[in-house]
């Protein structure tokens, strides 16, 4: 996994309790699976965690329209993995300097 992916995968380690993963898209499978569990068990919960991953509240919104969690999970996790992206970039910009 390069590092990018790397980080990615540590900082949604901690908010989705992931297992060990060597393959990225395994762990975006993993991340789908947990946020269809969320919007049918615990809104509220998934709500903290997009706050404290700092997604975009109005992105998420409009993924609602769906009304069914396991057509809505794909576009959440893209939002998830493109926020956790762009701070792994920042992050690594950073470390080389």
């Amino acid at each position: 996994m390069n590092d990018e992916n790397q980080i990615i995968f540590e900082l949604a380690k901690n908010s989705f309790e992931l297992s060990e993963q060597a393959d990225f898209e395994e762990i975006k499978v993993e991340i789908e699976s947990k946020l269809i569990w969320f919007l049918i068990n615990d809104l509220e919960k998934l709500w903290q965690i997009l706050y404290q991953i700092d997604v975009n509240e109005t992105k998420v919104k409009a993924l609602f329209h769906q009304n069914e969690p396991k057509l809505i999970a794909p576009g959440i996790t893209n939002l998830i993995i493109n926020r956790l992206r762009q701070k792994a970039k920042t992050r690594i910009e950073y470390r080389s300097k």
